[in-house]
């Protein structure tokens, strides 16, 4: 076991570590905003609803960084 324990630690960077915390807090916010379920069944289906997730969080991201008023994507309907 401690050779293995070792070899794991040889291997450990932080930076890829950091990188992985910042990608799952980035998941955790969009399954806040937008629900963790999706709802299509096809595999095309299930894509587009990701990626439109994706686009809707990055836009969310973009107007509330370069705007002095907090606009969210509901307010566009």
């Amino acid at each position: 076991m401690k050779k293995f324990r070792k070899r794991q630690f040889e291997n450990y960077s932080k930076e890829r570590y950091r990188r992985r915390s910042l990608i799952e807090c980035g998941f955790s916010c969009i399954k806040r905003k937008y629900g963790g379920v999706v709802r299509s069944k096809k595999v095309q289906g299930l894509r587009a609803e990701v990626y439109c997730r994706g686009i809707a969080h990055n836009l969310d991201l973009w107007f509330g960084r370069f705007s002095t008023e907090l606009y969210f994507i509901s307010n566009f309907q």
